[in-house]
């Protein structure tokens, strides 16, 4: 039986912020899948996914 390790799915539309909080938890060794918006999310994920969602709630492309 083979053990999936969680997932932290991080949604940030910043580049540079993306990229600094990925790379902060995985040299904690932390999986991370990292996506620019919520499409890119939910074109990523799947039922199977196990993990925590860490997102940014004022992100530009999410606001009305």
């Amino acid at each position: 039986m083979v053990t999936r390790r969680p997932t932290v799915h991080l949604v940030d539309d910043d580049d540079d912020i993306r990229e600094a909080v990925s790379l902060l938890l995985i040299t904690e060794g932390i999986t991370v899948r990292a996506y620019e918006d919520a499409a890119g999310l939910l074109q990523g994920v799947t039922p199977d996914d196990s993990g925590c969602l860490v997102l940014v709630c004022g992100c530009r492309t999410w606001m009305g």
